[in-house]
């Protein structure tokens, strides 16, 4: 991907809110803890994929708490490990979304794990705007 549309990716977010008249910084809320909660269950009946055969269905749910005791919620299929979850999350604006995504990428994390984060800091803007997110 050029380098420039991903600087115009990453803020995206952002631009879109301001264009709207809302300014995210007036949203002083920090993120003060991201759990995982991983979830499996066996199938009734097996199936197959281009991957192999399948006995059971997982998914990573992402919960992220604010210390105005806002929680988002998220789900991905992969987990952030926790040394990059207190470098680049802990601590952040959930507005910060775009700028945390980009330097969980650019730490290696995978975008399968990255997008139940970004969901969870989805969710908690939605919360602090009072606007649903689609």
């Amino acid at each position: 991907m050029n380098p420039e549309c991903r600087k115009k990716e990453k803020w995206w977010g952002q631009a879109s809110l301001i264009s709207e008249g809302i300014d995210p910084r007036d949203t002083p809320m920090k993120i003060t803890d991201v759990k995982t909660h991983r979830l499996r269950y066996p199938l009734r009946e097996k199936f197959a994929n281009s991957h192999g055969w399948s006995t059971s269905r997982s998914a990573q749910v992402v919960e992220i708490a604010t210390d105005d005791g806002a929680i988002g919620w998220g789900e991905g299929t992969g987990e952030v490990p926790r040394a990059a979850v207190e470098n680049h999350i802990i601590g952040r604006n959930p507005f910060d979304h775009g700028a945390i995504w980009q330097a969980l990428f650019d730490d290696g994390i995978s975008p399968r794990a990255i997008s139940g984060i970004d969901i969870a800091l989805w969710d908690l803007m939605g919360k602090a705007l009072y606007m649903p997110v689609h």
